[in-house]
């Protein structure tokens, strides 16, 4: 690869079930939810597997094809407003590895998640300052993997004159979002971590890079730190 780990200006994270662990709990969750309550047709949670890293709303769409489109903003609140009290806790020891990581590099997060983020990062032990900038898509009109969705970072890298950068995710759809920003030219490295759902061997069987791919950001940003300080 043209830009190596020893170019880098800043790391930039994926949120769910990279820097927090979400799939497992709100899966369950919202199963229960749309089973039990919210008088839904009923699913499992492989159902909601199948879909899981897209954005919330295409998901919702996606499991619940009878629901009228104009119910499917009332449907999404319901599931955000019955769910914070679900605990996801951050990856054994990432809180650590992101208080490393700042110290030696400006640090971010782009994610697809609209609600309760504010909420799930400090929950998580995470303090929000510690990032210089947090893209939720509240303030995105873009998802992953359209390249598009990097604008609001790339406004804010161009200000600060940052060029290179490493992001951290846990799903294909990360993957191909690097994909199609490398298509546009971007300098960018993808680190994969395996605290999704999707497996080491399904990130090989789409060509990443087995050194680059991690059981966790802990292991991830430890590899970035200690290559640069040597």
């Amino acid at each position: 690869m043209s830009l190596t780990i020893l170019d880098l200006d800043f790391f930039l994270f994926d949120f769910d079930d990279t820097l927090i662990l979400s799939w497992e709990e709100l899966i369950k969750k919202y199963v229960y939810l749309g089973n039990n309550e919210l008088n839904l047709p009923q699913i499992t949670e492989e159902d909601w597997k199948k879909v899981w890293g897209k954005p919330f709303k295409k998901s919702i769409e996606l499991l619940y094809p009878s629901v009228q489109p104009n119910r499917i903003q009332e449907v999404m609140q319901c599931f955000r407003e019955r769910a914070p009290e679900v605990k996801l806790p951050a990856p054994n020891g990432a809180v650590t590895a992101i208080q490393r990581s700042k110290e030696k590099y400006p640090i971010g997060i782009l994610t697809s998640r609209k609600g309760n983020f504010d909420f799930r990062l400090e929950n998580a032990g995470y303090k929000k300052d510690w990032f210089e900038i947090c893209v939720t898509a509240n303030e995105n009109p873009f998802s992953k993997p359209d390249w598009r969705a990097i604008l609001p970072v790339s406004e804010w890298a161009e200000l600060k004159s940052y060029k290179n950068f490493v992001y951290f995710g846990d799903h294909l759809i990360d993957f191909n979002f690097v994909e199609n920003l490398k298509e546009q030219g971007c300098s960018i490295i993808f680190l994969a971590v395996t605290t999704g759902l999707i497996t080491k061997q399904q990130f090989l069987d789409a060509d990443q890079p087995g050194e680059l791919i991690f059981p966790s950001i802990v292991e991830a940003a430890n590899y970035l730190l200690s290559t640069n300080s040597s």
